[in-house]
């Protein structure tokens, strides 16, 4: 069905409106015309028809980790249909959905068995929201390999078994949900409606899965890359991507700033064999994509090393590792230590092995391409772990057994056999440098926390004097296995005398603070009481304050409100444009409570509550009282206490009549013009110009 001219442009402008930031207003807008015009429609599908489309998650399609997780959540919680706000578009049965068929086909090559195979002739249908649902429909209609007894039969998923315990989840299993169908004449006209549709069902909180981290990183790279291209700029900043990206409002957008920076340096672009995209594919099949990083860990490895070489390869083998493993098994302070002195000599080296164990593996024909990029990778998250000493993620203790084991398992020959051998042979004395004991030092066993002293090292045993001076021997392998580690006595305790001089009671910051917490609580109340809010019109662009009914003089009392607070030394200047509260006594000298001016005006779409609008601060002012009729009432001088109690806090009340209609101008002396300049002496004669 193609577009008709009146269609094109409504639709262009919806979404238009929508990626300005009025997403969900518009996307709804949107939805209900492409149903009015028969564009959309609603169809309970067969789950087989319906695939993954390629825009989807922007770009990165489902999790397989995600949907065997999802599985067992539905088990846990129970299946309600009506829940599901399911979305996908046509796809051609021409070449036109070839892009849509290879992009499910890799999906389900590099799951490791985890989706359920595809027929590429029997898709009719791409996802955009409810994906992983679906997925999880095609697993139990593939009888896909499962570890929830609950959902299996011989560990596979099974429909019989789910029916025993959840009639609506088997049915819909069986026969499908329903679906909102998008034309693909829709789509084909408007590349953005898909990512804006999926944005869209991500910020409504869907049952389709939120915007996580590695998703947001996506984002941000697709984001860069059409920046460049379409507006021909050679650098992007944070601020050209951000409103974008924030429009769906994801749980982790304190993130973004470490994710723009990671993908701007480590990124490479949106190639497929880009670091990232080959990093994605590898989290989506076989890690946790949901995992959230979180802010410091994305600045981390995004951080700056000595040097031009930036060891991007080595970055995303640890992003690998953090996204690895049901726990987590990375911090940000390993990421750091991972960037710093001779770890980067080891970072160089699994860089290197890495590139060797490539062209191995592109060697042996009978590998698929899918195994060889799995198995690469996995090679790569056990070097990065073996090299940050992760003991509860790898028993390998060197970069050459992690390779090397590799290679054997599949039959292939190794370049690092000496090399793993003589390895798995350290003894502590041998290399005490690298495990980093010596004799002499203070070990203690992490078990039982028993402390001892290195006295003598073997390539067999450890001696070691405890602290009742007896003697004893450990095995060498305990230290390499990382049972011992290295012990600092802790410092006898030195008494604080006069703490109590120090006391929250007495602290000045702790007084502060209590005292700006009274000043707000009676700020509140002030504004609470305030009735007349309704008879005041707020203007933007230029700012202004005029009343909507006559208020004789001093009838307007107006709230002097913000959460900006500033406590300042009675010596200091104070701040521009702020209004004087009050005084508070200390000790050793004065103090001056300030109010500041704050105005934050809404975004358009946002809700309430969402900005912070006092006409006090948009209202203009003027130096001059006799053009004023609003001035400031209280002179500041109130005694501040951290004690709640009642206080007189300055507001802005009208000195004269005013009229429905009028502007209110406030008096603020502190506005006036400067000193009158220099004066302009003219010269005798005229100076040309040119």
């Amino acid at each position: 069905m193609s577009l008709a001219p009146e269609d094109h442009k409504v639709i262009a402008d919806l979404l238009q409106k929508a990626a300005a930031g009025s997403l969900l207003q518009s996307m709804n807008t949107l939805m209900q015309h492409l149903f009015s015009r028969n564009l959309a429609w609603r169809l309970r599908l067969n789950p087989d028809l319906v695939g993954v489309h390629y825009e989807n998650r922007d770009g990165q399609g489902v999790s397989a980790s995600h949907v065997q997780d999802l599985i067992s959540s539905i088990a846990s919680i129970g299946f309600v249909e009506t829940e599901l706000r399911s979305v996908c578009v046509e796809v051609p049965d021409d070449h036109r959905g070839d892009r849509v068929r290879e992009f499910n086909r890799a999906l389900v090559a590099e799951s490791s068995s985890k989706l359920a195979p595809v027929d590429m002739g029997n898709i009719r249908y791409a996802s955009i929201v409810g994906s992983h649902s679906n997925q999880t429909f095609r697993a139990f209609r593939a009888a896909v390999m499962h570890h929830d007894q609950k959902v299996t039969i011989d560990n596979r998923l099974s429909v019989e078994k789910v029916a025993t315990f959840d009639q609506a989840w088997a049915t819909a299993i069986k026969n499908g949900v329903e679906w909102t169908i998008i034309a693909y004449s829709v789509t084909e006209a408007f590349e953005q409606f898909v990512p804006l549709a999926q944005s869209a069902g991500n910020t409504a909180a869907q049952v389709a899965a939120v915007e996580h981290e590695l998703q947001l990183a996506s984002k941000v790279n697709r984001s860069i890359d059409a920046m460049l291209k379409k507006q021909g700029k050679s650098t992007v900043q944070y601020s050209d991507v951000a409103p974008e990206i924030l429009r769906s409002r994801p749980p982790s957008a304190s993130a973004l700033p470490g994710i723009f920076a990671f993908v701007v340096k480590c990124g490479g672009g949106c190639d497929p064999e880009s670091f990232l995209s080959k990093s994605e594919r590898h989290i989506r099949a076989h890690g946790q994509p949901k995992r959230s990083l979180g802010p410091e860990m994305w600045q981390a490895l995004s951080s700056e090393v000595k040097g031009k070489l930036q060891y991007v390869h080595w970055r995303h083998m640890l992003l690998k590792l953090a996204f690895t493993g049901q726990d987590k098994v990375l911090s940000a302070s390993d990421v750091r230590k991972a960037l710093q002195g001779g770890m980067l000599a080891k970072a160089a080296e699994a860089e290197k092995m890495s590139r060797d164990m490539q062209s191995i593996l592109n060697s042996a024909n009978h590998l698929t391409p899918e195994v060889k990029f799995a198995t690469l990778s996995e090679v790569e998250v056990e070097m990065a772990a073996v090299i940050l000493q992760k003991k509860k993620f790898t028993k390998r203790e060197t970069v050459y057994e992690a390779c090397n084991d590799c290679l054997q398992g599949l039959g292939l020959t190794s370049p690092w056999v000496s090399s793993a051998s003589s390895s798995q042979n350290v003894s502590p004395s041998k290399d005490g440098a690298e495990l980093g004991f010596q004799v002499g030092n203070m070990v203690i066993r992490k078990a039982d926390e028993v402390v001892g002293t290195i006295k003598k090292m073997t390539a067999d045993h450890v001696d070691l004097v405890l602290q009742d001076f007896s003697a004893c021997r450990v095995s060498s392998q305990s230290f390499v296995e990382g049972l011992w580690r290295h012990h600092v006595p802790k410092a006898e305790a030195v008494p604080l005398p006069d703490w109590s001089a120090h006391a929250p009671s007495v602290s000045k910051d702790f007084v502060f603070s209590c005292v700006k917490s009274v000043v707000l609580l009676q700020m509140r109340e002030q504004w609470m009481a305030f009735t007349e809010a309704t008879a005041l019109d707020v203007f933007v662009k230029p700012r202004d304050v005029q009343v909507s009914k006559d208020f004789g003089q001093g009838k307007l009392c107006l709230p002097v409100t913000s959460p900006r607070l500033d406590i300042r030394s009675s010596s200091s200047t104070s701040p521009s444009g702020s209004i004087k509260a009050g005084c508070i006594k200390t000790s050793s000298e004065d103090h001056i409570l300030y109010i500041l001016p704050m105005v934050q005006f809404p975004k358009d779409g946002q809700g309430s509550g969402q900005g912070f609008v006092n006409p006090t601060w948009i209202m203009r002012t003027t130096s001059d009282r006799t053009e004023a009729n609003m001035e400031v009432v209280g002179k500041g001088s109130e005694k501040l206490t951290p004690d709640y109690r009642k206080i007189q806090l300055p507001y802005v009340k009208n000195i004269r009549k005013v009229s429905a209609g009028q502007s209110l101008l406030l008096y603020r002396p502190e506005t006036g013009k400067p000193e009158q300049p220099e004066a302009l002496r003219p010269l005798s004669k005229k100076l040309r110009t040119q």
